[in-house]
């Protein structure tokens, strides 16, 4: 082979190579131009490190906390995850005032965290973009389904609507304060039309349709009626990008899904989410979201990637607890790709963190599922598990500042 032969052979190798790294990205981009998520910047909640709360579910104040531990606990601290309204009983009007405060006029951001940001401003560690999960169906318990009433449920899905239409204009000089009880008095409300991503109800269909299900046969069309009712009205809000939870590929086979979601009216929504609140590696969920999408005429799915760099705790790992222990703080568990639109799927519009890294999911409400040696029960943040997820991660650094989807 001749010098010019060998070059042309190396650029054109060099080509395949760029076209196969940039596939991907650039298959999704042509398969779908009107991905929601593209481009958009995960807000990073730094306000949430800092009041006194932030010590049991924050990964900055670990870092804050473990110095020497910071380079791995930075793995998880400075991908930004999404925010959970979960065990909420009452309405979520201060709930929601609190967080969307923060993200319409950020007051901490910078390289830590840790910095106090001027009035107007946010940096480039903080983004802009809210991606929350609403968790009310099932609340703190699987038993909370069914003592879930028609009214409630809806008034708490139109409180929620309601103070996401609003944005706080504090008085000259002046900036938020959670004021518990009431709200804050120096400064005023006004209307504002918000663009955000919902995860609607991890592991309400999952549990509706398991065998150990907390629910009679007989109620299971009402709790679909009502989860179709919040997906519609969510939907229909201008701004709302709605995914309705649908379980995991080890929950529940994917007949089964595709009947709930249409149920649940997931034709008036964006799609369905998978592995919310599960381990399951990505390549398995997308097999799965790829047959629910295709049954469901092509609608579209995110995947929780957040802590399934190395899939679910295999069998033979199980132990005395059984099946439970692939969900009681698994010890294979590792972080997972972080949040991106690069996905393997046309159907898939992005894979984002919607659990959280760092919190132990050993029980609920004070009652150990797996022994006190598996970690605490009530998703408080536990070091030795962040650590263990670190040490197990799909990727050496975060990209920090985070990038856009």
């Amino acid at each position: 082979m001749t010098g010019s032969q060998l070059s042309r052979f190396h650029l054109l190798g060099l080509a395949l190579t760029a076209v196969l790294v940039c596939a991907p990205s650039a298959f999704a981009d042509r398969a779908d131009p009107t991905n929601p998520l593209v481009g958009k910047r995960i807000f990073m909640d730094c306000e949430s490190s800092h009041p006194s709360s932030a010590r049991l579910y924050s990964p900055w104040h670990a870092v804050r906390r473990h110095p020497r531990q910071a380079k791995l606990l930075h793995k998880i601290a400075q991908v930004p995850a999404a925010k959970w309204f979960a065990g909420i009983e009452e309405l979520p009007t201060r709930h929601v005032e609190r967080y969307l405060a923060s993200v319409d006029d950020p007051q901490w951001g910078g390289p830590s965290c840790n910095t106090r940001l001027p009035y107007g401003q946010r940096d480039a560690y903080v983004g802009d973009y809210p991606v929350v999960v609403i968790r009310r169906l099932v609340n703190k318990n699987c038993s909370g389904m069914r003592r879930q009433s028609v009214g409630g449920y809806k008034a708490w899905i139109e409180a929620f609507i309601r103070m996401s239409q609003k944005r706080f204009v504090p008085d000259p000089g002046e900036r938020y304060m959670f004021w518990s009880g009431k709200p804050f008095p120096r400064g005023k409300w006004v209307p504002v039309q918000r663009e955000m991503t919902i995860v609607l109800e991890p592991d309400a269909i999952g549990l509706m349709g398991s065998p150990r299900s907390c629910l009679k046969r007989s109620e299971v069309p009402g709790r679909l009626a009502l989860l179709g009712w919040a997906a519609k009205r969510l939907a229909e809000t201008p701004g709302f990008n709605v995914y309705i939870d649908a379980s995991s590929s080890s929950w529940l086979k994917a007949g089964k899904v595709i009947a709930y979601l249409r149920a649940a009216n997931v034709a008036s929504t964006r799609g369905f989410a998978v592995a919310s609140t599960h381990f399951n590696r990505t390549r398995k969920e997308i097999a799965f979201g790829n047959k629910i999408a295709r049954a469901l005429g092509g609608k579209h799915y995110v995947v929780n990637t957040s802590e399934n760099a190395n899939g679910m705790l295999p069998r033979h790992r199980w132990g005395k607890w059984g099946r439970k222990a692939a969900n009681c703080n698994p010890r294979n568990s590792g972080l997972g790709t972080q949040p991106t639109t690069n996905t393997a799927s046309r159907y898939a519009d992005a894979y984002l963190w919607i659990s959280h890294p760092g919190l132990s999911s050993n029980g609920k409400r004070g009652a150990l599922q797996c022994g006190k040696e598996n970690g605490p029960p009530g998703n408080v943040f536990w070091i030795k598990k962040a650590l263990r997820e670190a040490r197990q991660a799909s990727f050496r650094h975060a990209n920090w500042p985070p990038l856009p989807l």
